[in-house]
Formats: C-alpha cells, structure tokens, sequence
C-alpha cells in the first residue's frame, strides 16, 4: 500500500506516465496541447506523444514548432499518454497509492492540455594532482537530492583529466573523485591522494555543491587531489559463536553530514523522514581471508566505520533470507590499528499491528497502516515493511540496533496514532533497542483527528507545509502541494500543535536536518489542532530559505 525511498533516480522518458484532467469527450474528439521546458518554459518540437487505452486503443503524433500537437478524431476511452525525447524527459510523478486521473474521450470537444519535459544537461570537468598535472583513471562520481538517468553512474577520468556526466537533471550535486588506491603501499605511515570533494576537500561537510539549472552543457569544474597522511587498519571478524568467519566484505567510510533525504510518498502528500547519513565507501572493500583477517592498507586520518557483510542465505526452517553484518568505529591517527574486531549478527523479523477505534468498518481497501522503523542512529539501513492482507506490517530486514517508529498514516480517514506499544509499553516518539525479534508492536489509533486548511495567497503553486511542535508526538513534517487561491488542507493530524507555512518549494534535505530546521520554523506559524476540529489559517506563499 505505500512505499518509502532516497530522493529517488528519475525514470527514463519512456516510462514515464502523464495524466491529465479533462472533460468530457466523444468518438470523435480532439486533444490539442503543447510540450515545453520546464527550465526555459520554449515549446519543445519533435516530442513524440502517444495516447493509449487499456483496451489497446493508441494514438500517437509529434510536436511541431513551437511544441505544438494535435490529434484528432480519437474514440471513446480513458487515456494515458507518454512523452519522449532525446535530450529530455517527463518530471517524475507519484502513481502511489493509485494511478492518477486519465483523460477522458466521450464527445466531440477539443480539449487542450500543457505538458512538461525536463532536460538533461552535460557536466564537463577534470581532476588534477596536488600538483596541478592532469589525473588520469580516477573515478569521479556524484550524489546529491537529485538525481539522473540510468547511465549517470560513476566515470573514469582520461588521459588528461578530464571527465563528463551526462544526462543530468536540474538540481544540486556534490562531486567527488577517488584515486586508484597504491598498488603496494610503504608500511608505516606515507603520504597517498586521498578521495577529494569538488573543488579540494577531504570533508563531506565542506564540499561545495554544483547546482545544474538545466541550461544544456555546463563545464569548468576542476578537482584537485589532496595528499595526506595514511595508516593500516586491520581487524578481524568473528560470527555469533565467536569463530572466525572467512570470505566476508568489508567496506569502510567517515561519518559525516547527510548529502541525500529521505521521504514517503502517499499521493500528493509528502513525509520527511530524519536524515540518515549516506554509508559512502572510501574504496570498494576488502574480503577476510580464512582466519577471518582483514587489512585496509591505506586510511586517512580521522573518525570511520567499517561495516562488515555476509551474503545472503536462505533459511529453508524460517523460510526467509538473512544477511549477517557487524560493524566497528575506530579513530586513526598517527599509527597504524591493527586489533579491530567484529562481531556478526543475523537479520530479524519484526511485526506491527493497528488496533482501530471501536465501530470502525474495516475492508481490503482501508485495513492499512504506513509504518516505518526508523534508524536513530547511521547504523543500519531503515528496513522495509510488507503489509500483508489482515492488515498487519511485517518488516523483515530488520538489523540490531536503536530505532523509532514511526507512524505517517492509515487508511483509515480521520484516525490518527494516539500510542505505539511495545510490551505495554509506550514508545510513540522514544528510541526502542532492538537487538533480536521483540514482541509484536501495537500501534493505537484513536478518531477525530484533526486538519489544517490554509488558504494560500501569493500567486502560482504552493507548497503546504505542517511541522510537528513537539518531537515526542512522533509526528514528522508532512506537506502537500496546492494551487494558490484555493483551499489546501492536510488531514488525519493528531491534536496538538504545530507549525505551518506556504512555500514556492521543500528543499527535503534541509527539512529533514536539524540544523536547519530552527531557520525553517522560524519562518512558520503557530496554530493548534484539536480533536475532530479544523485549524483554518491563512498563509503568503514565501520563497523557500536557501
């Protein structure tokens, strides 16, 4: 029934699916509209639109100048429509929980529709030595809230350094290039090239990012290389029985601020989850050999985590799969570590059930909950939930660790999460330690739930957005976006009180930080929701703090 995702990789143009509100069409009725740049907002010639039916009905046609098209003497149905073309592609759209609204054909009207592609741009570098001498073969990558097209993945600098992305959507990126590692490194402490952040940095937190504004090709990037001090790290990795275990990956990276959000989609309305740092791999990694030994030849200075992983296994008795992982922090300085040690622990289930108020009618479409476990701690990856037909969640990846759970909505309207239990106890907005199956986690709904319905004024869509007061009402940032001038409401809101505002857009990275949450709040105002009322506030659409 709902997902979770990293501010998600955009799907390729001929995937991508538009829908569009219409009136009421015939047999023969006709579709006029025209296809534009999002950035530039010119009309876009040689899109190829196609019109489709369930039933196998299809139209297609091409844009002409201007981004004009037109299509004509189109039967009776509900239509979906595709957009392609070289150098662009269709803004991402959420299809969740179902599809949006298609275009209707039952009359001879002529509707008219406007269409956006978003297009790529080129990003044009090179990567230098401390030196100043063009790096040849090393791999330059990039992540950030936005992301690209399929084949965006890393790239190889060449001969004289330079490098290319294409395919890039608008946004901003962080680029960071890591050297080959040496071949045979000196023992003792040496001077090596270390991974470097656009334009010269070893800190995440001082990276300098790149905002693509989707003009075309953009170039002049230049990274340089940082040499440094390094040192060996090796350890060994022991199973649940205290035996080495050999052949298990290790990977190791420096904590650091999160360059990517989390969020979760239902329809229009957005969740934003607690930033999560990226686990970014300083190099591929290293395998522990028979004795469970394993040895990174060349560390920086400095604070990191090295995680260790098995592969997969199936377990024919538990009729499930398990991975088992572990991980250690160590702090190298002018020394090489060479006692690390790692102990091993297997995945788990965990279950959560909703208990509804007393009278509720519940059905297939409605006996849903839209939980997560929440990592409090970049330790873990947050585990995945699978609903299941009785309504119950089951989150089967589940690692040992510290984790909140999270309650964004149900399928009940008008109900809202008044406790979440974990062996009586309630947990709604604390850390709970899970370090093995626990029991069954209950989550208690209660009716007459609140709602905010702000008026908007300011010109052009908005963004709505409610920020919970109070941190331990386990609540998160929701926002749904509006058409100024009309009515915006959010719903099953637990009462309370929380902050809220208009804005031309969310930056999700920064409102799920809390170091800019203070600004962010700042800029809001205070209303409070009460049990089964509606809060009515009226609000200026601002420009989103940079």
């Amino acid at each position: 029934m709902w997902k979770s995702r990293r501010i998600p990789p955009a799907q390729p143009a001929w995937a991508a699916l538009f829908a569009f509100s219409a009136g009421v069409l015939s047999a023969q009725a006709t579709v006029e509209g025209t296809v534009v740049n999002s950035v530039t907002r010119a009309g876009i010639e040689g899109v190829s639109v196609k019109f489709y039916t369930q039933q196998g009905i299809r139209y297609e046609t091409t844009t002409g100048g201007g981004g004009t098209f037109r299509i004509a003497g189109m039967r009776g149905g509900d239509y979906r429509s595709t957009l392609e073309k070289e150098g662009f592609e269709p803004p991402k759209s959420s299809d969740f929980p179902a599809p949006g609204p298609v275009t209707r054909v039952s009359g001879d009207q002529t509707l008219r529709v406007s269409l956006e592609m978003v297009p790529w741009t080129t990003l044009r570098g090179r990567v230098i030595d401390a030196d100043g001498r063009p790096a040849a073969r090393v791999l330059v990558r990039f992540f950030g809230p936005m992301a690209v097209a399929p084949d965006g993945g890393p790239v190889a600098s060449g001969d004289d350094g330079s490098f290319a992305f294409t395919r890039l959507l608008p946004g901003r990126f962080i680029l960071l290039a890591k050297p080959e590692p040496a071949k045979v490194p000196a023992d003792g402490s040496r001077v090596e090239a270390v991974a470097t952040y656009y334009p010269s940095e070893i800190e995440p937190s001082q990276a300098q990012a790149i905002t693509v504004r989707g003009t075309g090709e953009e170039s002049g990037y230049e990274i340089r290389l940082r040499r440094v001090p390094v040192h060996r790290v090796r350890g060994i990795v022991l199973d649940e029985t205290g035996k080495a275990s050999r052949g298990i990956k290790l990977q190791i990276a420096q904590p650091g601020s999160s360059l990517s959000g989390w969020r979760s989609t239902l329809g229009r309305v957005e969740f934003y989850l607690p930033l999560v740092s990226p686990f970014d791999p300083a190099e591929d990694g290293v395998l522990t050999g028979a004795d469970g030994r394993f040895e990174f030849p060349s560390v920086r200075e400095g604070e990191w985590t090295i995680r260790a992983a098995s592969g997969w296994e199936y377990q024919e008795d538990a009729r499930r799969d398990v991975q088992r992982v572990g991980e250690a922090r160590v702090l190298v300085a002018r020394d090489a570590i060479d006692d690390v040690e790692i102990r091993l622990a297997s995945n788990f289930e965990v279950t959560a059930s909703a208990e509804w108020p007393e009278g509720t009618s519940l059905n297939r479409g409605n006996n849903w909950s839209m939980i997560m476990l929440w990592p409090a701690e970049a330790t873990v990856e947050p585990p995945t939930a699978e609903t299941k037909p009785d309504g119950t969640l089951h989150f089967e990846r589940v690692y040992p660790g510290r984790y909140y759970a999270l309650p964004l909505a149900s399928g009940v309207a008008g109900t809202y999460v008044a406790a979440v239990l974990l062996d009586g106890r309630d947990v709604l907005g604390q850390s709970i330690d899970l370090n093995g199956p626990p029991p069954p986690i209950r989550v208690v709904y209660k009716g007459k739930a609140g709602t905010v319905r702000a008026t908007l004024q300011g010109g052009g869509a908005a963004t709505l957005l409610v920020i919970p007061a109070d941190s331990r009402s386990g609540g998160v940032p929701t926002s749904v976006r509006c058409d100024t001038g009309a009515l915006c409401e959010l719903a099953n809101l637990r009462p309370g009180e929380y902050n809220v505002a208009a804005f031309d857009h969310v930056d999700g990275v920064k409102l799920s930080n809390p170091v800019y949450l203070p600004d962010i709040v700042a800029r809001t105002t205070n209303v409070r929701v009460e049990e089964g009322a509606t809060t009515a506030v009226e609000l200026t659409v601002s420009h989103w703090p940079e």
